[in-house]
């Protein structure tokens, strides 16, 4: 049986051979079929996550463009809302600081007219500050000043009575409104009729007519702003 064994053996060996053979082609073949299964799977990954990150870009903008116009409209309907309220508010307040005014000035005419004593220019309003008080709570103003007109020719005369008479309504001014003179400073009243400058009250120039300015609320703090021609200052020209 030896040389049976010996002429078997190659054949056995081929055969082996064979099988390993094979089996390396299955291998490989398996290899090249799921190279290409996971190279369609990364395609498809990257399709998916690009479907994906499009979507969620598109779903922000359009979400971004929803939110933006809404913003907007608020904003718009907020604004409007405020311009209105503000613009109200502010046709309010002129009418009541007008009626405020009208009222004050209607109460200063009807006190020059019943007072037989006493005639224009050379007038003032017994208890001013009283009055002139509630027409400026009336209409949240800060001062109310009464100027009187004053001609051309009537300079003297003004000032005789002015001199005579500003201690007088100022005092009863602060008495009334703080019920002392603590706040009072009796100084620098000008005997003349005067226009602002950067030294101060100085002499007005000769003018045809003149606002002097008379009694205050509150009460000035000492003389000197008394007789200052509103008529001087070009802002008021227009005005008055």
């Amino acid at each position: 049986f030896a040389p049976e064994e010996a002429v078997m053996s190659p054949e056995g060996t081929t055969t082996n051979d064979d099988e390993s053979s094979s089996a390396r082609d299955e291998v490989k073949e398996i290899k090249k079929k799921a190279q290409k299964e996971t190279r369609r799977v990364v395609v498809w990954r990257t399709v998916v996550i690009a479907g994906l990150v499009i979507t969620g870009i598109a779903v922000c903008w359009i979400t971004y463009g929803f939110l933006r116009d809404e913003e907007l409209t608020n904003f718009e309907t907020a604004f409007n809302q405020f311009s209105r309220t503000v613009s109200d508010a502010s046709i309010n307040q002129q009418k009541v600081v007008r009626e405020a005014y009208t009222t004050m000035a209607d109460t200063l005419a009807t006190s020059a007219q019943n007072d037989d004593n006493q005639e224009w220019p050379f007038f003032t309003m017994p208890g001013f500050e009283h009055y002139a008080e509630n027409a400026r709570i009336q209409g949240g103003l800060e001062i109310i000043v009464a100027y009187n007109l004053v001609r051309r020719g009537g300079e003297e005369a003004w000032l005789n009575y002015s001199s005579t008479n500003h201690e007088q309504w100022v005092k009863e001014g602060h008495m009334t409104r703080s019920g002392s003179l603590d706040r009072l400073n009796p100084v620098a009243y000008n005997s003349y009729i005067s226009q602002a400058s950067p030294q101060g009250f100085v002499p007005d120039i000769e003018r045809d007519y003149y606002f002097a300015a008379w009694t205050f609320s509150p009460p000035p703090a000492s003389y000197g702003v008394i007789n200052w021609n509103i008529a001087s200052n070009p802002d008021f020209t227009d005005v008055i």
